[in-house]
């Protein structure tokens, strides 16, 4: 099962300096028009199709708008027999809840 997270704690820990890997879920198109500063783009119809190519961090945060199909990645990979000492993490509050800066393609 994967673990809940929430915008407020997530901005702590990269203010802190935390190895956290952050993988959007949201259609390409839409990532590149803002996404949390550091995320990956693995938008969740290709999750499974790329799954094995992923080198997966010690801690694994999955990000969408409302936290929603987020949640879904985040169950699906802290299920896959691969990631076994990785922790997994759904952002309750989606980007929403963001409150940090956003990044878009191409520009800091």
């Amino acid at each position: 099962m994967a673990a809940e997270l929430d915008a407020a704690t997530l901005g702590q820990l990269l203010e802190a300096g935390a190895d956290v890997q952050i993988v959007d879920v949201r259609p390409r198109e839409t990532f590149e028009h803002g996404h949390i500063p550091g995320s990956v783009n693995i938008p969740f119809e290709r999750l499974l199709e790329d799954i094995d190519s992923v080198e997966w961090g010690d801690r694994v945060v999955f990000v969408c708008p409302y936290g929603e199909r987020s949640r879904q990645a985040a169950t699906l990979l802290s299920a896959y027999e691969g990631v076994n000492e990785t922790t997994v993490y759904n952002l309750t509050d989606g980007l929403l809840g963001w409150d940090g800066p956003l990044t878009q393609q191409g520009h800091p």
